[in-house]
C-alpha cells in the first residue's frame, strides 16, 4: 500500500454498529483511512458481523486478514485486533507461532498492566 492517508474517510455509523465485537471500530476506521478507497469494502468485510457483509459468508468457510507486506498496515491491523486478545489466556498470548495480528502488542500491553499492578 502506498504511504498515503485518506484521513477524510469516516466509517459510517450504520457499518460501525455492525463491526464484530472482537475488533476495535476506531482502529478499523484508521486502517480504512490508510487503505486505498478501492479496497475498503473488501477490507471492511473481514471485520463485520457475517449478516452485514457485502458478500455473504460461505458455510463452513472462515477467512481472516492476518497481514501485509506493508508494515504501517500491519501496525494498524494489530490495533484493530486488540479486543480479540483481551480475554485470551496468557498461554495463547505467549504462543509465538500464532499468526493472528496484534498478539505481540496485546502481550506487551498485558505485561505493562501486570507490572503496574505489582508496583
Amino acid at each position: 500500500m502506498p504511504d498515503t492517508s485518506h484521513a477524510d474517510y469516516c466509517l459510517p455509523p450504520e457499518l460501525r454498529a455492525h463491526v464484530a465485537p472482537e475488533f476495535d471500530a476506531d482502529a478499523l476506521e484508521r486502517l480504512l483511512q490508510y487503505a486505498e478507497p478501492v479496497v475498503r469494502t473488501q477490507l471492511l468485510d473481514h471485520f463485520l458481523l457475517p449478516a452485514h457483509r457485502s458478500v455473504p459468508p460461505i458455510p463452513n468457510q472462515w477467512f481472516t486478514l492476518i497481514g501485509s507486506t506493508d508494515e504501517r498496515f500491519n501496525a494498524l491491523l494489530a490495533e484493530v485486533w486488540q479486543p480479540f486478545w483481551l480475554d485470551k489466556p496468557d498461554e495463547m498470548l505467549a504462543d509465538a507461532t500464532s499468526r493472528l495480528p496484534g498478539r505481540e502488542l496485546a502481550l506487551a500491553r498485558r505485561r505493562r498492566i501486570d507490572v503496574g499492578r505489582h508496583q
